[in-house]
């Protein structure tokens, strides 16, 4: 039942945070949903190997939020930019000492293979 609980809790988190267009919005919409099923994911399983993953996970989850909401927060301080998804464009061009660490954590927080968030997420 819990496994169930935990699949049906990151489908409805990941599939909701895409129709969302603030940044905001969609990196808490995804936390809150999604990030509790998969910590929920690596539980279910029961062996201490399992729950070392999940406590991975939480951390990594934990430190590229904040890095990703980090940047967002600096991005509206530094100019009128809201935290529309949009305005991200071109932001590797006008400042990319914001870029590199918003494409670390977004590439982590989705799992991207060679990134601490799969690691954490696959182990």
């Amino acid at each position: 039942m819990a496994a169930v609980l935990a699949t049906i809790t990151i489908i409805v988190g990941n599939v909701g945070a895409l129709g969302q267009s603030s940044l905001k919005r969609m990196l808490a919409y995804s936390g809150r949903r999604a990030g509790p099923g998969n910590m929920l994911a690596g539980v279910v399983v029961g062996n201490a190997a399992r729950v070392q993953a999940t406590v991975l996970y939480l951390i990594v989850y934990l430190a590229m939020n904040l890095a990703a909401f980090a940047v967002i927060v600096a991005r509206e301080r530094e100019s009128s930019h809201a935290d529309d998804i949009s305005s991200l464009a071109g932001l590797g061009r006008s400042q990319p000492w914001l870029a590199w660490p918003m494409t670390i954590a977004m590439l982590s927080l989705a799992g991207i293979p060679a990134t601490v968030g799969f690691i954490g997420s696959s182990s």
